[in-house]
């Protein structure tokens, strides 16, 4: 076991900051219980979660549920002109482990409601929960289980994550007029629902849970199923009709009845993901014969360049060559590398479609939608190199904290530039079960 120092702070948390790691960890990467060797009080300070947070001024534009615990309408410390978030800085060899379950601390404030109604509904098993609400921290941003997913679980995270669904809204809804920008109900999925009655709704991936808040709220007396690796992202109060698991998607078989749900969707999860069509097979075998229909949504990040404006040694043309590599590296890549609708179509799908959109990466089009779209984007994007970068990159294509931080601050200027033209390409692939 790794040996650790257990730090508590004036708020009454804990956290637990490595002394050393064991064999485990340095060859598999993945978090061991701690060993507490010694112990630190630090009575004059509060932790992260319970510092205050500056109010950020487009915080009032999106819709969320505030989460227990959380300052509400989108107080987090990004501020829009810089854009950098709240990160703590720390040298690359301090690699801080919280180890975070509800039902062994009085102290932890942000899942206990949420876990109890799991455990007396007769929900995941203890072990699924304990794991979900694991999570520690490295280079000043939280993570989930070590060597699943490379992106956080934190504060700025989650505030990324509804920015993001804010985005996906304006690009897929309406110009203006009335218009559908892309072919989308109201922005949040692709086809109109096959099914008669309340529609039965799987979310895979669901982050804070806000697509399918907005599922119950456009399908009343819905569904929604969703699942996520952790449990510190959702809101502890849920609509009715929505429910939470913890759940690895990549599992090769799914606790969930065959031919039950009306809608399977999933939503920018590359860089989790190595075997994509175990999930694909999953999603057919789970959706009603005839009329269930599946929906994948991804980003490529790599640029679409006009009239030269973003040469090959840019900083941002350097950026994703590094964090597509490193992605690579860990065998889970950035984006899917195999044709996604042949996969469909093997696996037996039917109707497939395969919708590209380009996304501008700052409001540089004449188009005024295009305009909103970029706003949006750019500010989610702002959030998303630090989220995206930092643990790729330290952990396998051996950079710094320091470097990466450099790097992304370099990358962050340039995709507000201007002159700088560069779009990338949204992905949205959806397809029908057939009747046989």
């Amino acid at each position: 076991m790794c040996d650790y120092t257990q730090v508590e702070y004036s708020c009454g948390h804990f956290r637990f900051r490595v002394q050393r790691w064991c064999f485990h960890y340095e060859r598999t990467h993945r978090v061991c219980p701690p060993n507490i060797t010694t112990g630190e009080l630090r009575g004059d300070e509060l932790c992260t979660d319970c510092r205050p947070h500056k109010p950020a001024p487009w915080g009032h534009m999106i819709r969320r549920t505030v989460r227990a615990g959380q300052i509400p309408s989108g107080a987090m410390g990004t501020e829009l002109g810089g854009m950098h978030g709240h990160h703590m800085a720390i040298r690359p060899s301090l690699f801080v482990f919280r180890l975070a379950i509800a039902e062994a601390s009085q102290n932890w404030r942000r899942r206990p409601q949420l876990l109890a109604t799991m455990a007396n509904s007769g929900g995941p098993s203890p072990d699924k929960l304990s794991l979900s609400t694991r999570y520690f921290e490295e280079n000043g941003r939280c993570y989930g289980e070590l060597g699943i997913c490379l992106l956080p679980v934190d504060d700025t995270e989650q505030e990324r994550q509804d920015i993001q669904h804010r985005f996906f809204i304006v690009a897929r809804g309406s110009d203006g007029e009335g218009q559908n920008f892309m072919q989308s109900v109201k922005g949040l999925h692709a086809r109109p629902l096959l099914c008669n009655g309340p529609p039965r709704i799987l979310d895979l991936g669901c982050g804070t849970c806000i697509w399918g808040i907005d599922m119950i709220d456009l399908y009343p007396g819905a569904s929604v199923l969703a699942w996520d690796l952790s449990l510190r992202m959702q809101p502890p109060e849920l609509s009715v009709g929505l429910q939470v698991e913890p759940q690895d998607i990549t599992d090769p078989t799914w606790d969930l009845d065959p031919n039950s749900m009306d809608l399977i969707h999933m939503r920018l999860l590359g860089g989790c993901v190595a075997d994509w069509r175990t999930i694909y097979q999953n999603a057919f075998r789970h959706l009603k014969p005839g009329t269930g229909l599946f929906e994948h949504i991804e980003i490529d990040y790599r640029p679409i360049v006009y009239e030269n404006s973003l040469p090959e040694d840019s900083s941002y043309q350097y950026w994703i060559k590094e964090v597509y590599g490193a992605y690579e590296r860990a065998g889970k890549p950035l984006f899917p590398k195999d044709d996604v609708a042949f996969m469909l179509k093997q696996l037996g799908f039917e109707e497939i479609q395969h919708q590209q959109q380009e996304i501008p990466f700052h409001p540089w089009p004449e188009d005024e939608h295009l305009k909103e779209i970029g706003r949006w984007f750019n500010l989610s994007m702002q959030s998303a190199i630090s989220a995206m970068s930092m643990a790729p990159l330290t952990r396998y294509a051996g950079w710094s904290y320091g470097q990466v931080q450099q790097l992304n601050a370099e990358v962050k200027l340039e995709i507000c530039q201007r002159p700088k033209q560069f779009s990338c390409i949204m992905h949205i692939w959806h397809a029908k079960k057939p009747l046989s």
